[in-house]
């Protein structure tokens, strides 16, 4: 397998295929049946049996793993074949244990098995980071991912080793946070919260994501955001809804004020990038944002005693998780798509690519209307979840106050979402519209038939959660530890647990939809034959070329110059004059972004260390005589202290 690498590529793939779809037949069984599964190892942890087992928790996080992995899998057979003389055996090996370890996170029930599984695949997923080592950055980006995933994963064993002291087991289904006092508990939220927020990608603990995304081959980012980021969620949902449950009302507060930083300023990064992988990683800092700024909404209905609303405000989380996990790993592949056909991801050298890949484009295009929130696809019902849990808030906090940060929120979820639909107009519009702007672009081609496909099987997602979305709300809700959300049996979604009764009926989506396609077929036919007359868009007199068109820099100028005591944008504009007095001069222009928390916190971090650094370095003399001494200072230390 290691010398064919034609042989290894599409075995491999199909291998990780086969088990990615086992793995959701998995998830469905337990949603079909209404039971777990599990299964014991052959050996026991602390005096424990080792067991894997599926819940409903679990087997919804499986599905998104199963089919995302199933995806890329496909898509990944024609992509990988730019790495046959690239270690392409350590690449597909790799990606079936980061596969693997996915899989065991989300069935694990044992919190030893969880960390096991856990270090497994952030080590795999950070050599998959740094698989092109070779190329300026790469390197960097993988090691600050392992230091940001491996300080994560501290808080996290923290977190989990104060429940098992407490509960006397390490099982899940015994770890209870009810023996811990309330500073304990406080202790063990903070803890959860950090480790998982660190590894999701939430601000301030995101900044491995912009650089390990565009670092990672595309079918890895993909999975990465549309799977790895969930495992995040996993975690602090298992925290909050099964080991901790009932916190206090700050807990809550502090969820919404960090998940509505990240989304706000998420997106507005997003909105200012020109590199298209950058641009989809600062989203997914919003997108996961978003999903704790839910989780959080939840937190504080729980707190105030409100269950109904605080498990539709988790469901209407799970239920974006889920979307996400479509919707982005569709958009990396589609950039996977781009980059391969162009060799570039600087959307400034894009342009006019719906035209050389029709179905990239396409395919591309729905991923970033439901990334936009737009009806009818699935990310617009998703959020309008969200909207409708954080309408509740008001009268569950009472009082004007309450209302004033309802409304507050909102404003807030509606500022991202404009954000957003520009940042996604931008990157579809600037990469795909208009005419190339460099050779790359104007000689690409339409990419190979499998990496089509496995992009076509997630917009088929997309569009079917679009059209039937109660089979998500549905197991969402199914996935809670108490369903709240009584299924009717009819298309309608909600029943009265919700006070103002909304609901959502995909009959009349559909008979919407089906309504529209006939209406502009018939308007087509009443028009005649169709007369097409090739020729430049008429700029009177002027044939329009690439210098004509709108760059990504420039779409986003406004937004620059509006934000700009956050972003603080630093000019650079170069002008070389030509000799020849009619053709003009030459422009080069260059904007550099001021990002919050790496200047604020990690910059005057990482120089504080460097001096440390430098400090102890001067302990390491090389002179045996002064170790001798060394030893000799700490021997009496530890006399005198064991003394006292």
């Amino acid at each position: 397998m290691k010398e064919n690498s034609r042989i290894n590529n599409l075995f491999s793939h199909l291998f990780a295929l086969a088990g990615s779809l086992a793995a959701a037949a998995s998830a469905c069984v337990v949603y079909a049946t209404g039971q777990g599964w599990e299964i014991g190892l052959p050996f026991s942890v602390w005096q424990e049996e080792a067991m894997f087992r599926l819940d409903h928790l679990g087997a919804f996080f499986l599905f998104m793993t199963g089919v995302g992995g199933a995806a890329v899998s496909l898509y990944a057979i024609g992509y990988c074949r730019s790495y046959m003389r690239r270690r392409l055996w350590l690449l597909t090996g790799l990606y079936n244990v980061f596969l693997l370890s996915l899989v065991l996170v989300f069935s694990a029930q044992h919190a030893l098995l969880f960390l096991l599984a856990w270090e497994v695949m952030a080590l795999s997923s950070c050599l998959l980071v740094n698989h092109e080592y070779e190329e300026a950055g790469v390197s960097q980006a993988a090691y600050l991912y392992f230091a940001m995933t491996q300080a994560g994963t501290a808080f996290i064993v923290m977190a989990f080793f104060s429940l098992a002291a407490a509960s006397g087991s390490m099982d899940f289904s015994l770890l209870n946070g009810a023996f811990l006092t309330e500073g304990e508990r406080n202790f063990v939220f903070l803890c959860a919260l950090i480790g998982f927020g660190a590894k999701g990608g939430l601000m301030p603990l995101h900044i491995w994501l912009p650089r390990a995304h565009p670092a990672a081959p595309s079918h890895i980012s993909a999975l990465m955001s549309g799977v790895m980021l969930k495992t995040a969620v996993y975690g602090m949902l298992r925290m909050s809804l099964q080991f901790l449950p009932s916190g206090p009302l700050w807990w809550g507060e502090l969820m919404v004020a960090v998940g509505l930083i990240s989304l706000l300023l998420g997106i507005l990064y997003a909105f200012l990038e020109k590199d298209l992988k950058r641009l989809l990683a600062y989203s997914s800092v919003e997108n996961v944002g978003l999903i704790f700024f839910t989780i959080g909404v939840g937190l504080l209905f729980s707190s105030k005693g409100d269950w109904a609303a605080a498990q539709f405000a988790w469901t209407a989380a799970l239920c974006h998780a889920l979307n996400h996990s479509l919707f982005k790993t569709l958009a990396f592949l589609g950039v996977g798509a781009v980059y391969q056909a162009t060799h570039s991801k600087d959307a400034d050298q894009l342009g006019g690519l719906i035209k050389k890949m029709p179905y990239t484009a396409v395919f591309f295009l729905i991923s970033v209307m439901a990334l936009a929130a737009l009806p009818p696809l699935n990310g617009f019902w998703g959020e309008w979840l969200i909207f409708q849990a954080v309408l509740q808030l008001g009268p569950v906090l009472g009082g004007m106050v309450g209302k004033l940060i309802s409304a507050l929120l909102i404003a807030g979820l509606g500022m991202a979402g404009v954000f957003a639909a520009a940042c996604f107009v931008e990157a579809f519009g600037i990469s795909f519209l208009a005419k190339a702007r460099s050779k790359g672009a104007d000689e690409a081609k339409e990419v190979a038939l499998t990496m089509r496909a496995g992009q076509g099987v997630l917009a088929l997602c997309c569009v079917g959660a679009a059209v039937f979305p109660q089979f998500v709300i549905q197991n969402a809700a199914a996935a809670l530890p108490a369903g709240v959300l009584v299924w009717s049996g009819d298309m309608s979604l909600f029943s009265a647990a919700l006070p103002n009764g909304y609901s959502i009926d995909s009959r009349w989506l559909i008979a919407s939809l089906f309504a529209g396609l006939v209406l502009s077929l018939g308007l087509a036919r009443l028009g005649g034959k169709e007369k097409q007359t090739p020729g430049e868009t008429w700029t009177c007199g002027i044939v329009p070329d690439r210098q004509m068109e709108y760059t990504a820099s420039g779409f986003s100028q406004a937004a620059k110059r509006a934000f700009r005591r956050v972003v603080h944008p630093h000019e650079e504009q170069l002008i070389n004059q030509s000799p020849h007095r009619y053709h003009g001069q030459k422009l080069s222009y260059e904007i550099r972004l001021h990002y919050l928390f790496s200047t604020q916190i990690y910059e005057p971090l990482q120089r504080r260390l460097v001096e440390a650094a430098q400090i102890m370095k001067q302990i390491q003399g090389g002179s045996v005589q002064v170790y001798v001494g060394y030893i000799f200072v700490v021997t009496i230390a530890v006399l005198l202290w064991s003394a006292r």
